[in-house]
């Protein structure tokens, strides 16, 4: 595998190119003369070999570490010679298309290489309060065991951690800022609040401080006083549990109409949904995949289909018309959800229109402004004001999961009752067969 030092190295013989938007450089092409900010990445990678392929796009590019398992804090990534910092205006797990989007080349030193823009050209920048929005490793690219962050550029930090230290206590009222050095002029890396006890050495004007990522800051030692020994320590918290979810071949064989592009972008949304709501054994994901890709039409629809013709509103919906009624309502999505989903599920009457907007959303058709209002508290969204926001795709999957904990279903997925979910789901047994399908099939490929 290569390595950061080898895709630095690259990079930084294209210092000083111009910068052109949409740019294109073939991998065959040793010194192209422009990049912009994901094609300078995409040709590095492609000029070293590296497997899988690093697609273009900025998008697609955090999209892939993703996939591969590679997100990191964007703080340890500003660390990290070769990770990949990213910027974007809007959620690159939701949205496809939107204005505001970035990527660059951390060198690991508080710089980055990069193609920043026409004013700006390609060359080394820093990477400092640039409001990165999320950081990954190149998958392919060889960071060692484990990736060990290097400082920024400051005092000598192995001498530092040698010095015995003592506790000192932040007395500042406001939160307390650690620098990169002993100074206001060094960027700011973090804070510390009012009463936090943290243990230092004695030195004047300024304390060193040992950062999570084993990195030194520095914080003013006159907001600071010493502290008792017996100050205790800090409690550490217990490692999250390793959650195994499917990857899009899998999804495909259960849904054999996915495209590959259609698969990849599923599997993030999906898998952080079923994580968020513990579907974390073969036999529960089974169970949901199969419910939510019914409910979904195989993923190809993510908001309810309520344009019925006169003979099948009378089947779905019969207790709602008469026979004049349906040949009268049949076409009409809004009038026909504003009619059966009225004065229930935390809806108003027919002439609220509620019912339509209110009508199912999301992976698993979430339907009635009850459940849009709680989802919503669930996911800090406010889901009344916009429901149009359930169908996005990591929304509409994360108010699958919540609707899947809300209604304790992963107890029925683990004793096999799937008809029993189905129940808790449709209200009935509509689609049973298409569901016991999909249930059949996720069964035999995750292995439940």
């Amino acid at each position: 595998m290569r390595t950061p030092k080898e895709l630095l190295d690259l990079l930084l013989t294209q210092d000083g190119d111009e910068y052109e938007w949409e740019a294109e450089a073939s991998p065959s092409d040793s010194n192209p003369k422009a990049f912009d900010c994901s094609e300078l990445v995409e040709w590095g990678c492609a000029r070293l070999g590296v497997k899988p392929t690093m697609p273009d796009g900025s998008l697609y590019q955090v999209r892939h570490c993703r996939k591969h398992g590679s997100l990191i804090p964007v703080k340890q990534a500003i660390r990290t010679a070769g990770a990949l910092l990213f910027y974007f205006s809007k959620d690159p797990f939701t949205y496809d298309e939107f204005k505001g989007r970035h990527v660059a080349v951390s060198q690991g030193n508080g710089k980055t290489f990069e193609a920043k823009g026409e004013a700006y050209g390609v060359g080394a920048f820093s990477a400092i309060d640039r409001g990165w929005t999320h950081a990954g490793l190149i998958p392919g690219i060889d960071y060692g065991e484990p990736v060990r962050p290097a400082p920024l550029p400051g005092p000598d930090t192995e001498a530092v951690q040698e010095i015995k230290g003592r506790n000192y206590r932040v007395t500042v009222e406001n939160r307390l800022n650690i620098r990169s050095g002993p100074g206001t002029e060094y960027e700011v890396l973090g804070d510390l609040s009012h009463g936090e006890v943290v243990i230092v050495p004695d030195t004047a004007g300024w304390l060193p401080i040992l950062m999570e990522d084993d990195t030194t800051g520095w914080v003013s030692q006159k907001f600071m006083e010493e502290a008792p020994k017996t100050a205790p320590p800090k409690p550490t918290p217990t490692p999250a549990p390793t959650f195994e979810g499917p990857i899009p071949d899998q999804l495909q064989e259960i849904v054999p109409s996915l495209s590959d592009e259609k698969a990849d972008s599923l599997i993030p949304p999906l898998n952080l949904a079923m994580a968020e709501a513990e579907i974390n054994t073969p036999l529960r994901q089974a169970a949901f995949i199969a419910q939510v890709a019914h409910e979904s039409q195989g993923f190809s629809r993510f908001t309810e289909n309520l344009n019925y013709r006169a003979e099948r509103l009378l089947d779905v919906f019969g207790k709602y018309f008469t026979e004049d009624e349906a040949q009268e309502f049949a076409h009409q999505p809004e009038k026909i959800a504003n009619r059966v989903y009225a004065d229930r599920l935390g809806n108003g009457d027919e002439g609220s229109r509620e019912g339509w907007r209110y009508r199912g959303r999301g992976f698993i058709q979430l339907t009635g402004k009850d459940n849009y209002r709680e989802a919503g508290k669930f996911l800090k969204l406010d889901l009344v004001s916009k429901p149009e926001l359930a169908e996005g795709l990591e929304v509409a999957a994360r108010v699958a999961g919540w609707y899947w904990t809300s209604r304790n279903l992963n107890s029925y997925a683990d004793n096999g009752q799937f008809d029993a979910i189905t129940k808790k789901i449709n209200g009935g047994l509509i689609g049973l067969n298409d569901r016991r399908a999909y249930y059949r099939k996720a069964k035999e490929v995750l292995g439940a």
